[in-house]
């Protein structure tokens, strides 16, 4: 957490040349597990690390805010007290399910307006999904798509027919 919030000053100290203000900004995952670690590539040898872990902590950077940790509940833990945390909730990342998370409650990090715009994004999707329920939609069939055959209206050419014309997708 410490050489997060290090890589967070040092992004503050980078200016965009073109854009007079604009800093670069980073946004930080931390997952806590076991990991390997090896070289690849013969030709182009490369130190990486690899596994679930990293995979965990590469789904919570995507999630996360700018200039701002986002940590799993596993290193919240190992933590122990050290650093403060925020509550973000159940957060589902790709092939891990639903989780808790957290943010890193620093003043050099932005996690304030991250708190803000996470409830900010969970009201528009319980706001999203009650109309659809009153709707009387259902979420699935939502964001349902399905091909439809192109037909075209004139009939008299013999070339375009609906097995050899394109299909077009049309939403619900």
């Amino acid at each position: 957490v410490r050489l997060g919030l290090d890589m967070i000053d040092a992004m503050r100290s980078i200016e965009f040349p073109r854009a007079h203000h604009k800093h670069l900004q980073c946004r930080i995952g931390i997952h806590t597990g076991d990991a390997k670690s090896g070289v690849i590539w013969a030709s182009l040898p490369r130190y990486i690390f690899f596994g679930d872990t990293m995979i965990t902590a590469k789904g919570l950077e995507a999630m996360g805010y700018a200039m701002c940790i986002h940590v799993s509940d596993e290193t919240r833990k190992e933590l122990q007290g050290a650093f403060d945390v925020e509550a973000l909730g159940k957060n589902t990342l790709k092939g891990k399910g639903a989780m808790d998370t957290f943010l890193v409650k620093d003043p050099r990090c932005a996690w304030e307006s991250a708190i803000i715009k996470a409830h900010h994004q969970q009201l528009v999707s319980d706001s999203s999904a009650a109309q659809q329920i009153l709707a009387g939609q259902s979420l699935h069939s939502a964001a349902a798509s399905f091909n439809v055959p192109f037909k075209p209206k004139d009939n008299s050419d013999a070339s375009h027919t609906a097995a050899s014309s394109p299909e077009r997708v049309v939403k619900e």
